[in-house]
């Protein structure tokens, strides 16, 4: 039987440094192990995810003079060194079973290209010696799996137009950015302390699919942010829409993300909480392919005709399964009608066919009965997104953070009229580097 429990874990280690040869000094590189000073370099490098430190374990292990071999018996690799009993470690669906003799237990690893990295304080165990990391390891970089090679680049004020193809703006995230933006959200957080507050980043598409010299590693930079959080639950983005970067996550003439890509964030949100969301198939779709993006129709001194050749491309909506409908309003009080709208309306061929576009305040109601109640703070990223949560929400408050720059809102004022349950706060590489988009979020938090 397999045990989960801290006892039993704690038993694990003793066992591991006991039975395995001490490797020496271990030091975890920024590009890969230090073994009483001889260096080993990785080709997948170690990186910081939760505050941890994650390393191949392929990689580590014989590095440290480990031999990796298969158990036909347990169907899983083992590790041995010098003689010493087998440490078991093989994959279990999400997780790997890692353990010695008897004491077994599951605990969780990241995989990535087929890779496997493992926790490098659990690394230790397996290792049997103590092992220290340098402060400089960053967060993932973005593998170049599905980066686009460069024939033709062409700069039209801040855009890149690729191949005549694809156009993307990189955007470096600063320090200084961080750890602005995260004082807001903690700021944020403070306000209503009844509520579950949730903070998601997201990437722009030239984090997985502009030429590596354009590359700005912004997933380390919102790793950063995540790790200047306090009470608030981050939702990471960059793994899951690495996953399925071969699909249509991005639009290639905007720089906005598809109802698609959204769909794999909104996911991730809901694996945090526990709850599902339906698969793709179950959602009846409305198509165009006559999309032309924000980037193609604002091209500085030229026009989309002159440096793409093609401008058109497909616009996927996924309508909601249940009966929702959203209407608008320009104050927090829901007093100033605006407007009705659907939620998606499938006679807008642009980005504002995802809740007729950037509002004040929206109000989905009609969701799935369950009473529960969301607050999404967002700029234009997050239309495609507040468009999934009818599914898990029965209401849903969609304030955008452009409009109430006056201090004519206040969350934790909100939340005395509305009684939300959760707060999501949306926001991709520009909304953390622009102050006048930070200084708008920052507004919201209302005064004390």
């Amino acid at each position: 039987m397999l045990k989960e429990t801290a006892a039993v874990a704690a038993l694990i280690s003793c066992c591991f440094c006991l039975c395995a040869s001490a490797a020496g000094n271990i030091e975890i590189t920024n590009t890969g192990i230090s073994v009483d000073g001889n260096s080993h370099e990785f080709s997948y490098v170690p990186f910081k995810q939760d505050g941890d430190i994650y390393v191949p374990l392929d990689e580590a292990m014989p590095a440290c003079g480990y031999t990796l071999g298969w158990n036909n018996g347990i169907r899983g690799t083992v590790c041995r060194k010098d003689g010493s009993p087998e440490s078991v470690v093989f994959p279990t669906g999400d997780t790997h079973l890692i353990g010695y003799g008897m004491y077994r237990y599951i605990h969780p690893v990241i995989n990535l290209d087929g890779k496997c990295f493992i926790n490098m304080d659990l690394f230790a165990d397996v290792s049997g010696t103590s092992v220290t990391a340098r402060a400089d390891i960053q967060a993932l970089r973005i593998p170049n799996k599905h980066r686009i090679t460069e024939n033709e680049a062409v700069q039209y004020g801040q855009e890149i137009v690729l191949n005549r193809d694809y156009i993307f703006e990189p955007v470096v995230i600063s320090p200084k950015s961080t750890v602005e933006y995260a004082k807001i959200v903690n700021m944020i957080a403070e306000r209503v302390p009844e509520v579950n507050v949730y903070n998601m980043l997201i990437p722009d598409s030239g984090e997985f699919y502009a030429p590596e010299k354009y590359y700005c590693n912004q997933n380390a930079a919102l790793e950063s942010v995540f790790d200047k959080l306090h009470n608030v639950t981050p939702v990471r983005t960059s793994n899951i829409l690495y996953e399925h970067a071969d699909e249509n996550i991005y639009f290639r003439t905007d720089h906005h993300w598809t109802q698609r890509g959204a769909y794999y964030a909104w996911k991730a949100f809901m694996d945090i909480k526990g709850e599902s969301v339906p698969e793709l198939s179950e959602f009846k779709t409305s198509n165009t392919e006559c999309f032309t993006g924000y980037f193609a129709k604002n091209l500085s001194g030229t026009s989309a005709e002159e440096a793409l050749d093609d401008i058109d491309e497909l616009l996927e909506r996924f309508l909601p399964r249940v009966n929702a409908s959203a209407k608008i309003y320009d104050d927090m009080y829901q007093k100033e009608f605006a407007a009705s709208t659907p939620v998606i309306n499938t006679a807008a061929n642009h980005y504002g066919t995802f809740l007729y576009g950037d509002c004040p305040l929206t109000v989905i109601t009609g969701g799935v009965k369950n009473g529960k109640k969301l607050v999404i703070f967002k700029e234009s990223m997050g239309n495609a997104l507040a468009v999934w949560a009818p599914n898990n929400y029965e209401t849903t408050y969609v304030v955008d953070i452009r409009h109430f720059t006056d201090g004519s809102f206040d969350i934790a004022e909100f939340y005395e009229l509305n009684h939300f349950d959760d707060l999501l706060i949306e926001s991709y590489p520009t909304t953390i580097e622009s102050a006048d988009l930070r200084a708008g979020l920052a507004s919201l938090a209302g005064n004390e």
